[in-house]
């Protein structure tokens, strides 16, 4: 029986890279896709996913919803440096021989559903079998917390691809984006006891898809698909190249989509984390209680967290997917 799944995600490059292992993966049923800011602003990565989903010609593609535009309590901060300002790399620069865009802009329905309506809905439709895999700010779950926590009850997982717990952030010392880019709702969501597994930067660090096997996959993909994940991986590779001396894009989002299929990737521990709200200096820094310390100071274990994960056996899993999707 294929796990059903909700994908919820900022529409950047990785984003893009895991949508394209979940629906390439047979043993998935991606049910529904919402949409949140972050790597850039939530209706361009809207409009992102449903270009990715009509490059995939997908017969019956998964409801897409649109969800936060903001965090909860703070300025949205993008991660368009990276991304580019479309979130795909720039994408929308690249013209044909005619002068004509190779990628037209997408049009948004007015009818786009509401993230959390549509959250809610399809849990309540498949009560304990969806599994939730968040590959953004977590504003969108946070709101439904808020919104209906009861109705949360009946997932059946909730996969964070977001914090760092030994290794330095990626966007600060201390913080990587997902939990920085929306402090109080990574705060709302890890405290609220759901069944979560959280994938952070000490593992997905780890799933480093480097130029030369970039070109090689993209090479073995059916036309356009191919040469869309050319086009959307050359703007990271020249980040990476500049902050790194690599040219590379790091599979942080797909490496969650893969520990939803297969979760002996990874090993998997419980543990308590806390994410630091309060002070300017360390916001979003997810604190896991790791030391020795006394028992009447340690707070009860409330996630799972991937410990380490087999780099290069996931990524020939990846590539194996999308080559057959």
């Amino acid at each position: 029986m294929k796990k059903r799944v909700i994908i919820d995600t900022d529409g950047g490059v990785d984003d893009v890279l895991a949508l394209i292992l979940a629906l390439c993966s047979s043993e998935l049923k991606v049910e529904a896709i919402t949409t949140v800011f972050g790597n850039v602003p939530v209706v361009q990565a809207t409009k992102n996913i449903i270009r990715t989903l009509d490059l995939l010609c997908i017969k019956r593609p998964p409801v897409v919803a649109i969800g936060a535009s903001s965090p909860l309590n703070k300025a949205h901060i993008s991660a368009q440096d990276v991304h580019g300002t479309d979130g795909l790399g720039e994408i929308y620069r690249l013209n044909k021989p005619d002068g004509t865009p190779v990628y037209p802009d997408i049009s948004l329905d007015r009818d786009v559903p509401c993230a959390t309506d549509l959250i809610l809905s399809t849990i309540k439709k498949y009560p304990s079998e969806i599994t939730l895999i968040t590959i953004g700010p977590l504003t969108n779950l946070a709101n439904t917390i808020l919104t209906c926590h009861g109705a949360l009850k009946d997932v059946a997982e909730i996969i964070i691809m977001g914090g760092a717990l030994n290794v330095p952030g990626n966007i600060t010392p201390f913080a990587e984006y997902n939990v920085f880019a929306d402090p109080h709702a990574a705060k709302i969501v890890l405290s609220s006891g759901l069944p979560i597994v959280l994938v952070p930067l000490d593992v997905t660090r780890s799933a480093i898809w480097n130029q030369d096997a970039i070109f090689a996959t993209a090479q073995a993909i059916r036309e356009p698909l191919g040469r869309f994940i050319l086009d959307i991986t050359g703007k990271v590779m020249d980040f990476a190249q500049k902050k790194k001396g690599i040219r590379a894009v790091t599979l942080h989002d797909p490496l969650a989509v893969g520990i939803s299929i297969d979760h002996s990737l990874a090993n998997i521990s419980s543990i308590h984390v806390d994410v630091q709200t309060d002070r300017i200096e360390t916001e979003g820094k997810t604190a896991p209680y790791f030391r020795a310390i006394k028992e009447e100071f340690k707070g009860q274990s409330n996630i799972r967290t991937i410990m380490n994960v087999d780099g290069q056996r996931f990524l020939t899993f990846f590539e194996e997917r999308i080559c057959k999707g």
